[in-house]
């Protein structure tokens, strides 16, 4: 290829590639964004992750040395991909074919040398991907050792899902996601664009969770709030009060995904300064409040 393209997607394809297509692929990436084109990747799981849920639902075959998860294949209890990787010859190229993940290393080594510095539009923290992918307790603790260790990542490599937009043309960087905390009936800290305080989780235990949100001053006049419930407790009703006004979501029967958390979307004509959730009976427990990309992640 002669020049980069304008625009490269890569659903669901770095992990299907061998290493050296790998890099070869992510130095393809870095000319397109360094050429003014922009990257778009998605549903690539993250090697630092315990539990492969991609290929072999094992626990941390993905950290281990391919030859070591080659053989360690045998005990996967994934029919449909233990089939495939037989098909292929049941080698180490076919193991990297069926998907092995990635992690902010093979980013670092062959795209920018600090990660912090991907000029990343919106990552695996914006509220719609968190409203698609809920927070896991895996991610949480993964992020909060990024912190702790005042590692140079960016928390898109925490999520279980490597995915974002790369483009130097894009006009805001790392200010879809905000990461805050709240604690039950106190005050929030004001939502900013640069905080990366890790993600914890409140039980309402019957009484409400009350969140303060600051939006900056150009924010617009229709909001998407999406609440994320574990289904380990679900109410048959939540009950949202916001700017004086009163919101009854049904729960309902909460599907049974992996991510063990259910969405509930509702649209708010104006910008809510606080909302107070509630549950008609026994207690609630809230994963996140996601308003139009600006996060709250509850905390005790």
């Amino acid at each position: 290829m002669n020049e980069p393209p304008d625009f490269l997607v890569l659903y669901a394809v770095l992990e299907h590639l061998l290493p050296k297509e790998r890099t070869y692929i992510l130095g393809m990436m870095r000319e397109t964004i360094e050429g003014g084109g922009s990257v778009f990747f998605a549903e690539t799981p993250n090697r630092l992750i315990p539990f492969d849920s991609h290929s072999s639902q094992l626990q941390f075959t993905q950290s281990l040395p391919p030859e070591l998860a080659l053989r360690y294949s045998s005990k996967s209890k994934h029919q449909s991909w233990k089939w495939s990787l037989d098909q292929m010859g049941s080698n180490l190229d076919a193991l990297f074919r069926c998907g092995l993940g990635l992690s902010y290393h093979d980013f670092e080594l062959d795209l920018f040398d600090d990660t912090r510095l991907l000029p990343l539009a919106f990552s695996g923290w914006c509220g719609e991907l968190l409203g698609h992918q809920a927070i896991q307790n895996d991610e949480r603790w993964l992020l909060s050792y990024f912190n702790a260790n005042s590692m140079p990542v960016h928390p898109a490599f925490s999520r279980y899902w490597l995915e974002g937009l790369l483009s130097k043309r894009a006009s805001q960087f790392h200010q879809f996601t905000c990461i805050g905390r709240i604690d039950g009936d106190q005050q929030a800290p004001e939502v900013r664009a640069e905080s990366w305080n890790h993600p914890l989780f409140l039980v309402s235990r019957g009484k409400p969770i009350v969140a303060d949100f600051k939006f900056p001053e150009n924010s617009s006049d229709d909001f998407e709030v999406i609440i994320q419930i574990s289904d380990s407790s679900l109410p048959e009703l939540l009950i949202v009060h916001f700017n004086g006004s009163k919101i009854e979501l049904a729960c309902g029967a909460s599907e049974n995904m992996w991510h063990r958390t259910k969405s509930l979307h509702f649209r708010l004509p104006k910008a809510p300064q606080s909302l107070s959730i509630g549950c008609d009976s026994g207690k609630a427990e809230i994963r996140a409040v996601i308003i139009n990309g600006y996060t709250r992640s509850l905390g005790h």
